[in-house]
């Protein structure tokens, strides 16, 4: 999903993209390395968040 922060604080919704790039000179990245995760941190917490939510889905 792509979302811009504008100014006022207003968070817009732009588009759903199902295959963000991962290379570290788009967007992507480079919005991960500004909240300070660089790329194997990045990748990492992919991992742990699609790991967290198939384990909630096989439980239910």
């Amino acid at each position: 999903m792509d979302f811009r922060l504008k100014p006022d604080g207003e968070l817009v919704f732009l588009e759903a993209n199902p295959n963000p790039s991962l290379a570290e000179e788009d967007d992507f990245a480079q919005s991960a390395l500004s909240a300070g995760l660089g790329s194997d941190a990045l990748v990492d917490r992919l991992l742990q968040v699609a790991v967290a939510w198939l384990s909630l889905r096989l439980a239910h």
